[in-house]
């Protein structure tokens, strides 16, 4: 009778010891990416994503050990209704998801038109287009404000320091907008639906969404020399 109460208290207190140390890494986990991705002076909330499942975790070992019926249930409902958010954030999504303006210029444009971002950059467009070349954005990077936000500007104004000879064909002048439309016979324009650029007012819209726009510009209707 003492040996096996003697063995059950070793049993238990080696488990909890064993969930000691669990809970300790799931911590270890947090802290480390969250403080690891807080020290750059360029972050995106997606950066932190890593800590979900230890946040998971712990969230579910608190859960499991209240007492209370009542409680569990409403953290359940909680959870549930996070999730159907999730959901339609997730579908909303799609409403700004460059593939459809991806497609349009996969299917209409011709190998020597030309193609250029103008004041935003689309992560998904160079993915769904297929693009073998990195895309150029015009944009006024000669703003020392655009330095000073985190925003996706200074991720790619950041990313021009590893490699400075791409950095200097993507992040282009806008100044030097003009000269790249007229460039080519036609070309293809990735922009927010909102900007009033001059230049492109008389350029048709081959596709958009909720946000952004496919435009298409014809050097014929430009004042180019």
């Amino acid at each position: 009778m003492t040996v096996s109460l003697f063995t059950r208290a070793r049993i238990g207190s080696a488990r909890d010891l064993s969930h000691r140390a669990v809970r300790v890494l799931l911590w270890t986990w947090v802290a480390v990416i969250v403080g690891f991705f807080s020290l750059p002076a360029s972050k995106l909330i997606g950066y932190a994503l890593p800590v979900v499942p230890a946040l998971a975790a712990l969230a579910g070992e608190a859960l499991a050990g209240w007492q209370r019926r009542w409680l569990r249930m409403a953290f359940a409902g909680f959870a549930a209704v996070l999730c159907v958010v999730g959901v339609v954030l997730i579908s909303r999504a799609e409403t700004v998801s460059s593939k459809a303006l991806a497609a349009t210029w996969r299917e209409q444009a011709r190998p020597d038109d030309g193609l250029l971002s103008l004041r935003v950059y689309r992560f998904d467009f160079p993915i769904y287009a297929q693009l073998k070349a990195p895309l150029p954005i015009y944009h006024a990077w000669d703003d020392p404000a655009l330095a000073t936000q985190d925003s996706w500007p200074r991720e790619l104004i950041d990313a021009t320091r590893f490699d400075p000879a791409v950095g200097k064909q993507v992040l282009r002048p806008a100044a030097e907008l003009k000269g790249a439309l007229c460039a080519h016979d036609v070309t293809w324009v990735v922009m927010r639906k909102d900007d009033g650029e001059p230049l492109l007012k008389d350029a048709t819209t081959a596709a958009d969404n909720e946000m952004y726009a496919l435009k298409r510009v014809e050097r014929s209707k430009l004042a180019c020399q």
